[in-house]
Protein backbone atom coordinates (compact mmCIF):
# COMPACT_ATOMS: atom_id res chain seq x y z
CA UNK A 1 0.00 0.00 0.00
CA UNK A 2 3.34 2.09 0.49
CA UNK A 3 6.20 2.09 -1.63
CA UNK A 4 9.02 4.43 -3.44
CA UNK A 5 9.38 3.61 -7.08
CA UNK A 6 12.31 4.60 -8.86
CA UNK A 7 12.92 5.20 -12.80
CA UNK A 8 16.94 6.16 -13.66
CA UNK A 9 18.00 6.51 -17.41
CA UNK A 10 20.71 7.48 -19.25
CA UNK A 11 21.06 10.99 -20.38
CA UNK A 12 22.10 11.02 -24.14
CA UNK A 13 22.12 7.43 -24.32
CA UNK A 14 21.06 7.07 -28.36
CA UNK A 15 23.48 9.62 -29.11
CA UNK A 16 25.97 7.23 -27.14
CA UNK A 17 24.77 4.07 -28.75
CA UNK A 18 25.33 5.51 -32.27
CA UNK A 19 29.07 6.44 -31.19
CA UNK A 20 30.07 2.74 -29.79
CA UNK A 21 30.04 -0.91 -31.16
CA UNK A 22 26.88 -2.92 -29.90
CA UNK A 23 29.31 -5.39 -27.98
CA UNK A 24 30.69 -1.96 -25.64
CA UNK A 25 27.47 -0.90 -25.74
CA UNK A 26 25.98 -4.29 -23.91
CA UNK A 27 28.95 -4.34 -21.63
CA UNK A 28 28.51 -0.74 -20.50
CA UNK A 29 24.91 -1.49 -19.82
CA UNK A 30 25.82 -4.63 -18.25
CA UNK A 31 28.55 -2.77 -15.96
CA UNK A 32 26.22 -0.13 -15.17
CA UNK A 33 22.99 -1.40 -14.14
CA UNK A 34 25.14 -4.34 -12.24
CA UNK A 35 26.85 -1.51 -10.15
CA UNK A 36 22.86 -0.52 -9.80
CA UNK A 37 21.82 -3.71 -8.44
CA UNK A 38 24.72 -3.95 -6.35
CA UNK A 39 24.10 -0.49 -4.63
CA UNK A 40 20.09 -1.76 -4.20
CA UNK A 41 20.82 -5.16 -2.49
CA UNK A 42 22.92 -2.59 -0.24
CA UNK A 43 20.34 -0.51 0.37
CA UNK A 44 17.60 -3.53 0.78
CA UNK A 45 15.87 -1.93 -2.59
CA UNK A 46 14.53 -4.29 -4.77
CA UNK A 47 15.19 -4.18 -8.74
CA UNK A 48 12.31 -4.57 -10.82
CA UNK A 49 13.81 -4.50 -14.33
CA UNK A 50 15.69 -2.56 -17.00
CA UNK A 51 14.29 -1.72 -20.36
CA UNK A 52 16.26 -0.35 -22.79
CA UNK A 53 18.79 2.36 -20.71
CA UNK A 54 16.17 2.45 -18.05
CA UNK A 55 16.55 1.12 -14.67
CA UNK A 56 13.68 0.41 -12.40
CA UNK A 57 13.29 -0.41 -8.87
CA UNK A 58 11.35 0.09 -5.51
CA UNK A 59 11.35 0.17 -2.07
CA UNK A 60 8.50 -1.29 0.33
CA UNK A 61 7.45 -4.42 -2.00
CA UNK A 62 7.27 -6.84 -2.10
CA UNK A 63 7.46 -6.80 1.60
CA UNK A 64 5.73 -3.93 3.29
CA UNK A 65 9.18 -1.71 4.99
CA UNK A 66 7.93 1.90 6.50
CA UNK A 67 11.79 2.90 5.83
CA UNK A 68 10.57 2.51 1.99
CA UNK A 69 11.30 6.52 1.12
CA UNK A 70 14.88 6.62 3.84
CA UNK A 71 15.88 3.55 1.61
CA UNK A 72 15.49 4.20 -2.10
CA UNK A 73 16.66 8.13 -1.27
CA UNK A 74 20.03 6.42 -0.14
CA UNK A 75 20.10 4.16 -2.99
CA UNK A 76 19.74 6.85 -5.41
CA UNK A 77 21.89 9.05 -3.93
CA UNK A 78 24.65 6.28 -4.00
CA UNK A 79 24.03 5.57 -7.67
CA UNK A 80 24.21 9.31 -8.72
CA UNK A 81 27.58 9.77 -6.73
CA UNK A 82 29.00 6.42 -7.93
CA UNK A 83 28.13 6.52 -11.62
CA UNK A 84 31.38 8.53 -13.30
CA UNK A 85 33.28 5.80 -11.78
CA UNK A 86 31.61 3.49 -14.15
CA UNK A 87 32.31 5.96 -17.32
CA UNK A 88 33.54 9.68 -17.02
CA UNK A 89 30.65 10.78 -19.94
CA UNK A 90 27.74 8.68 -18.08
CA UNK A 91 24.73 10.91 -17.07
CA UNK A 92 21.92 10.03 -15.08
CA UNK A 93 18.51 11.23 -14.79
CA UNK A 94 16.25 10.24 -11.56
CA UNK A 95 12.82 10.40 -10.58
CA UNK A 96 10.55 8.93 -7.53
CA UNK A 97 7.75 8.98 -6.39
CA UNK A 98 5.92 7.36 -3.25
CA UNK A 99 2.73 5.26 -3.35
CA UNK A 100 1.04 3.09 -3.94
CA UNK A 101 1.28 0.00 -6.83
CA UNK A 102 -0.38 -3.17 -7.49
CA UNK A 103 2.76 -5.75 -7.86
CA UNK A 104 2.90 -9.21 -8.75
CA UNK A 105 4.00 -12.35 -11.79
CA UNK A 106 2.20 -12.36 -14.76
CA UNK A 107 2.29 -14.94 -17.73
CA UNK A 108 3.62 -18.31 -18.45
CA UNK A 109 7.07 -18.30 -19.37
CA UNK A 110 10.21 -15.76 -18.91
CA UNK A 111 8.78 -14.81 -15.56
CA UNK A 112 9.15 -11.04 -13.40
CA UNK A 113 8.18 -9.47 -10.54
CA UNK A 114 6.53 -6.16 -11.94
CA UNK A 115 4.78 -3.37 -10.74
CA UNK A 116 1.43 -1.36 -12.14
CA UNK A 117 0.09 1.72 -11.60
CA UNK A 118 0.03 5.83 -10.86
CA UNK A 119 2.40 5.52 -8.60
CA UNK A 120 4.95 3.85 -11.35
CA UNK A 121 3.74 6.18 -14.19
CA UNK A 122 4.74 9.41 -11.86
CA UNK A 123 8.20 8.35 -11.39
CA UNK A 124 8.76 7.37 -15.00
CA UNK A 125 7.28 10.86 -16.21
CA UNK A 126 9.76 12.88 -13.57
CA UNK A 127 12.61 10.98 -14.35
CA UNK A 128 11.89 12.19 -18.11
CA UNK A 129 11.25 15.29 -17.17
CA UNK A 130 13.96 15.24 -14.71
CA UNK A 131 17.31 17.33 -14.89
CA UNK A 132 20.44 15.74 -15.72
CA UNK A 133 22.95 14.40 -12.95
CA UNK A 134 19.72 15.32 -10.78
CA UNK A 135 17.15 12.92 -8.78
CA UNK A 136 14.08 14.70 -9.19
CA UNK A 137 10.97 13.84 -6.49
CA UNK A 138 7.59 14.08 -5.78
CA UNK A 139 5.67 16.36 -3.03
CA UNK A 140 4.28 12.59 -1.52
CA UNK A 141 7.83 11.40 -1.43
CA UNK A 142 9.57 14.29 -0.23
CA UNK A 143 7.15 14.37 2.88
CA UNK A 144 8.22 11.17 3.82
CA UNK A 145 11.48 11.61 4.73
CA UNK A 146 10.53 13.63 7.61
CA UNK A 147 12.90 16.01 7.25
CA UNK A 148 15.79 13.64 7.25
CA UNK A 149 17.23 14.33 3.63
CA UNK A 150 17.95 18.01 1.97
CA UNK A 151 15.50 19.03 -0.67
CA UNK A 152 15.52 21.57 -3.29
CA UNK A 153 12.92 23.09 -5.32
CA UNK A 154 12.99 22.16 -8.77
CA UNK A 155 9.80 23.02 -10.46
CA UNK A 156 5.81 23.29 -10.79
CA UNK A 157 6.06 20.36 -13.83
CA UNK A 158 2.97 19.65 -16.08
CA UNK A 159 2.90 16.19 -16.01
CA UNK A 160 0.77 13.99 -18.67
CA UNK A 161 -2.62 12.49 -16.35
CA UNK A 162 -1.29 14.36 -13.38
CA UNK A 163 -1.62 18.27 -13.80
CA UNK A 164 0.60 20.14 -12.11
CA UNK A 165 2.97 19.02 -9.98
CA UNK A 166 5.44 20.60 -7.58
CA UNK A 167 8.74 18.73 -7.74
CA UNK A 168 11.83 18.74 -5.87
CA UNK A 169 15.47 17.77 -5.96
CA UNK A 170 17.10 15.52 -4.11
CA UNK A 171 20.51 16.85 -2.50
CA UNK A 172 21.39 14.67 -0.05
CA UNK A 173 20.99 13.35 3.59
CA UNK A 174 20.89 16.15 6.88
CA UNK A 175 23.63 15.64 9.35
Amino acid sequence: SQVSVMFCDIAGFTKMAAQISPQELVKLLNLTFSHFERICEKHQVEKIKTVGDAFVAVSGAPEEDPKHAHKIADAALEIIESVKSIDPQLNLRVGIHAGEVVAGVIGTSKFGYDLWGDTVNMASRLQSNGSVGGIVCSKEFKDQLHNDFKFEFFARLSLKGKGESDCYLLKGKLG
